[in-house]
């Protein structure tokens, strides 16, 4: 029954690290296809939206007056757009190598989280595989394979990639809108990047210091079980 139990867990790690192996895969695939493409169309000078922009302010009201079946004869309609969502796109770009830089930069900042997530992904697949190649080696409990130093520092990684994450996401929020506010300034008009601050995940951080704690948790919680059985 024990040699049963045994071969089942090796087989049901063995299948997770095969998931996360095809998923690592398939997302490096997909970030590294959509950079190429991008650069591809960069090269050969295409029409491509160099970003998204949103027209937050406009101090000339946009006058509407005419026959419109919704309106009161006389009535005069003054619109101001708020929050109007805009796609801007370059032409010579082969001069003007900034340009080009900013395209990466949106490049990556769409593919931010899905790095982001690879990221992840492969400490996690490499926590696996050690755990497996330890239980199959060992036959150690699955929580003494999981909590080794090697897997302790990669646990640790992860909980600072999340801590991380969200000022990585304001970083590309200020240099976006220092983008926008040197080369596609519009007199009237003010000009921010899509997302703003407010969609910054910093939720994020609340994450990595909760799974920081856990690891540190689960490690000394291990430490003092292994201390109690020599004692024994």
């Amino acid at each position: 029954m024990k040699e049963t139990n045994m071969k089942t867990r090796l087989l049901t790690l063995k299948t997770i690290k095969t998931i996360f192996d095809v998923v690592l895969v398939l997302a490096s695939l997909l970030v590294v296809l959509n950079i190429v493409l991008h650069v591809f169309n960069i090269t050969k000078g295409n029409d491509i939206i160099a970003g998204l922009a949103l027209i937050e302010q406009n101090t000339e009201p946009i006058v509407i007056e005419g026959d419109i079946n919704t309106t009161i004869d006389g009535l005069t309609i003054n619109m101001k757009p708020v929050g109007l969502q805009v796609s801007y796109y370059f032409g010579g770009v082969d001069e003007h190598p900034v340009v080009v830089l900013h395209r990466m930069l949106y490049v990556v900042a769409l593919n931010l989280g899905t790095i982001f997530f690879i990221f992840v992904l492969f400490l996690i697949r490499n926590i696996v595989n050690s755990v497996y190649k330890s239980y199959k080696a060992d036959k150690d409990s699955i929580g003494r394979c999981v909590f080794t130093k090697k897997n302790i520092v990669r646990l640790r990684y992860i909980s600072a990639g999340f801590v991380i994450m969200p000022f990585i996401e304001l970083l590309v929020y200020y240099l976006d809108k220092l983008f926008l506010q040197r080369y596609v300034s519009i007199e009237g008009m003010s000009i921010v990047p899509m997302n703003g601050i407010g969609s910054v995940a910093w939720d994020y951080i609340l994450v990595g210091l909760l799974f920081f704690v856990l690891i540190e948790v689960f490690r000394k919680g291990l430490r003092l079980q292994e201390e109690n059985d020599l004692t024994v």
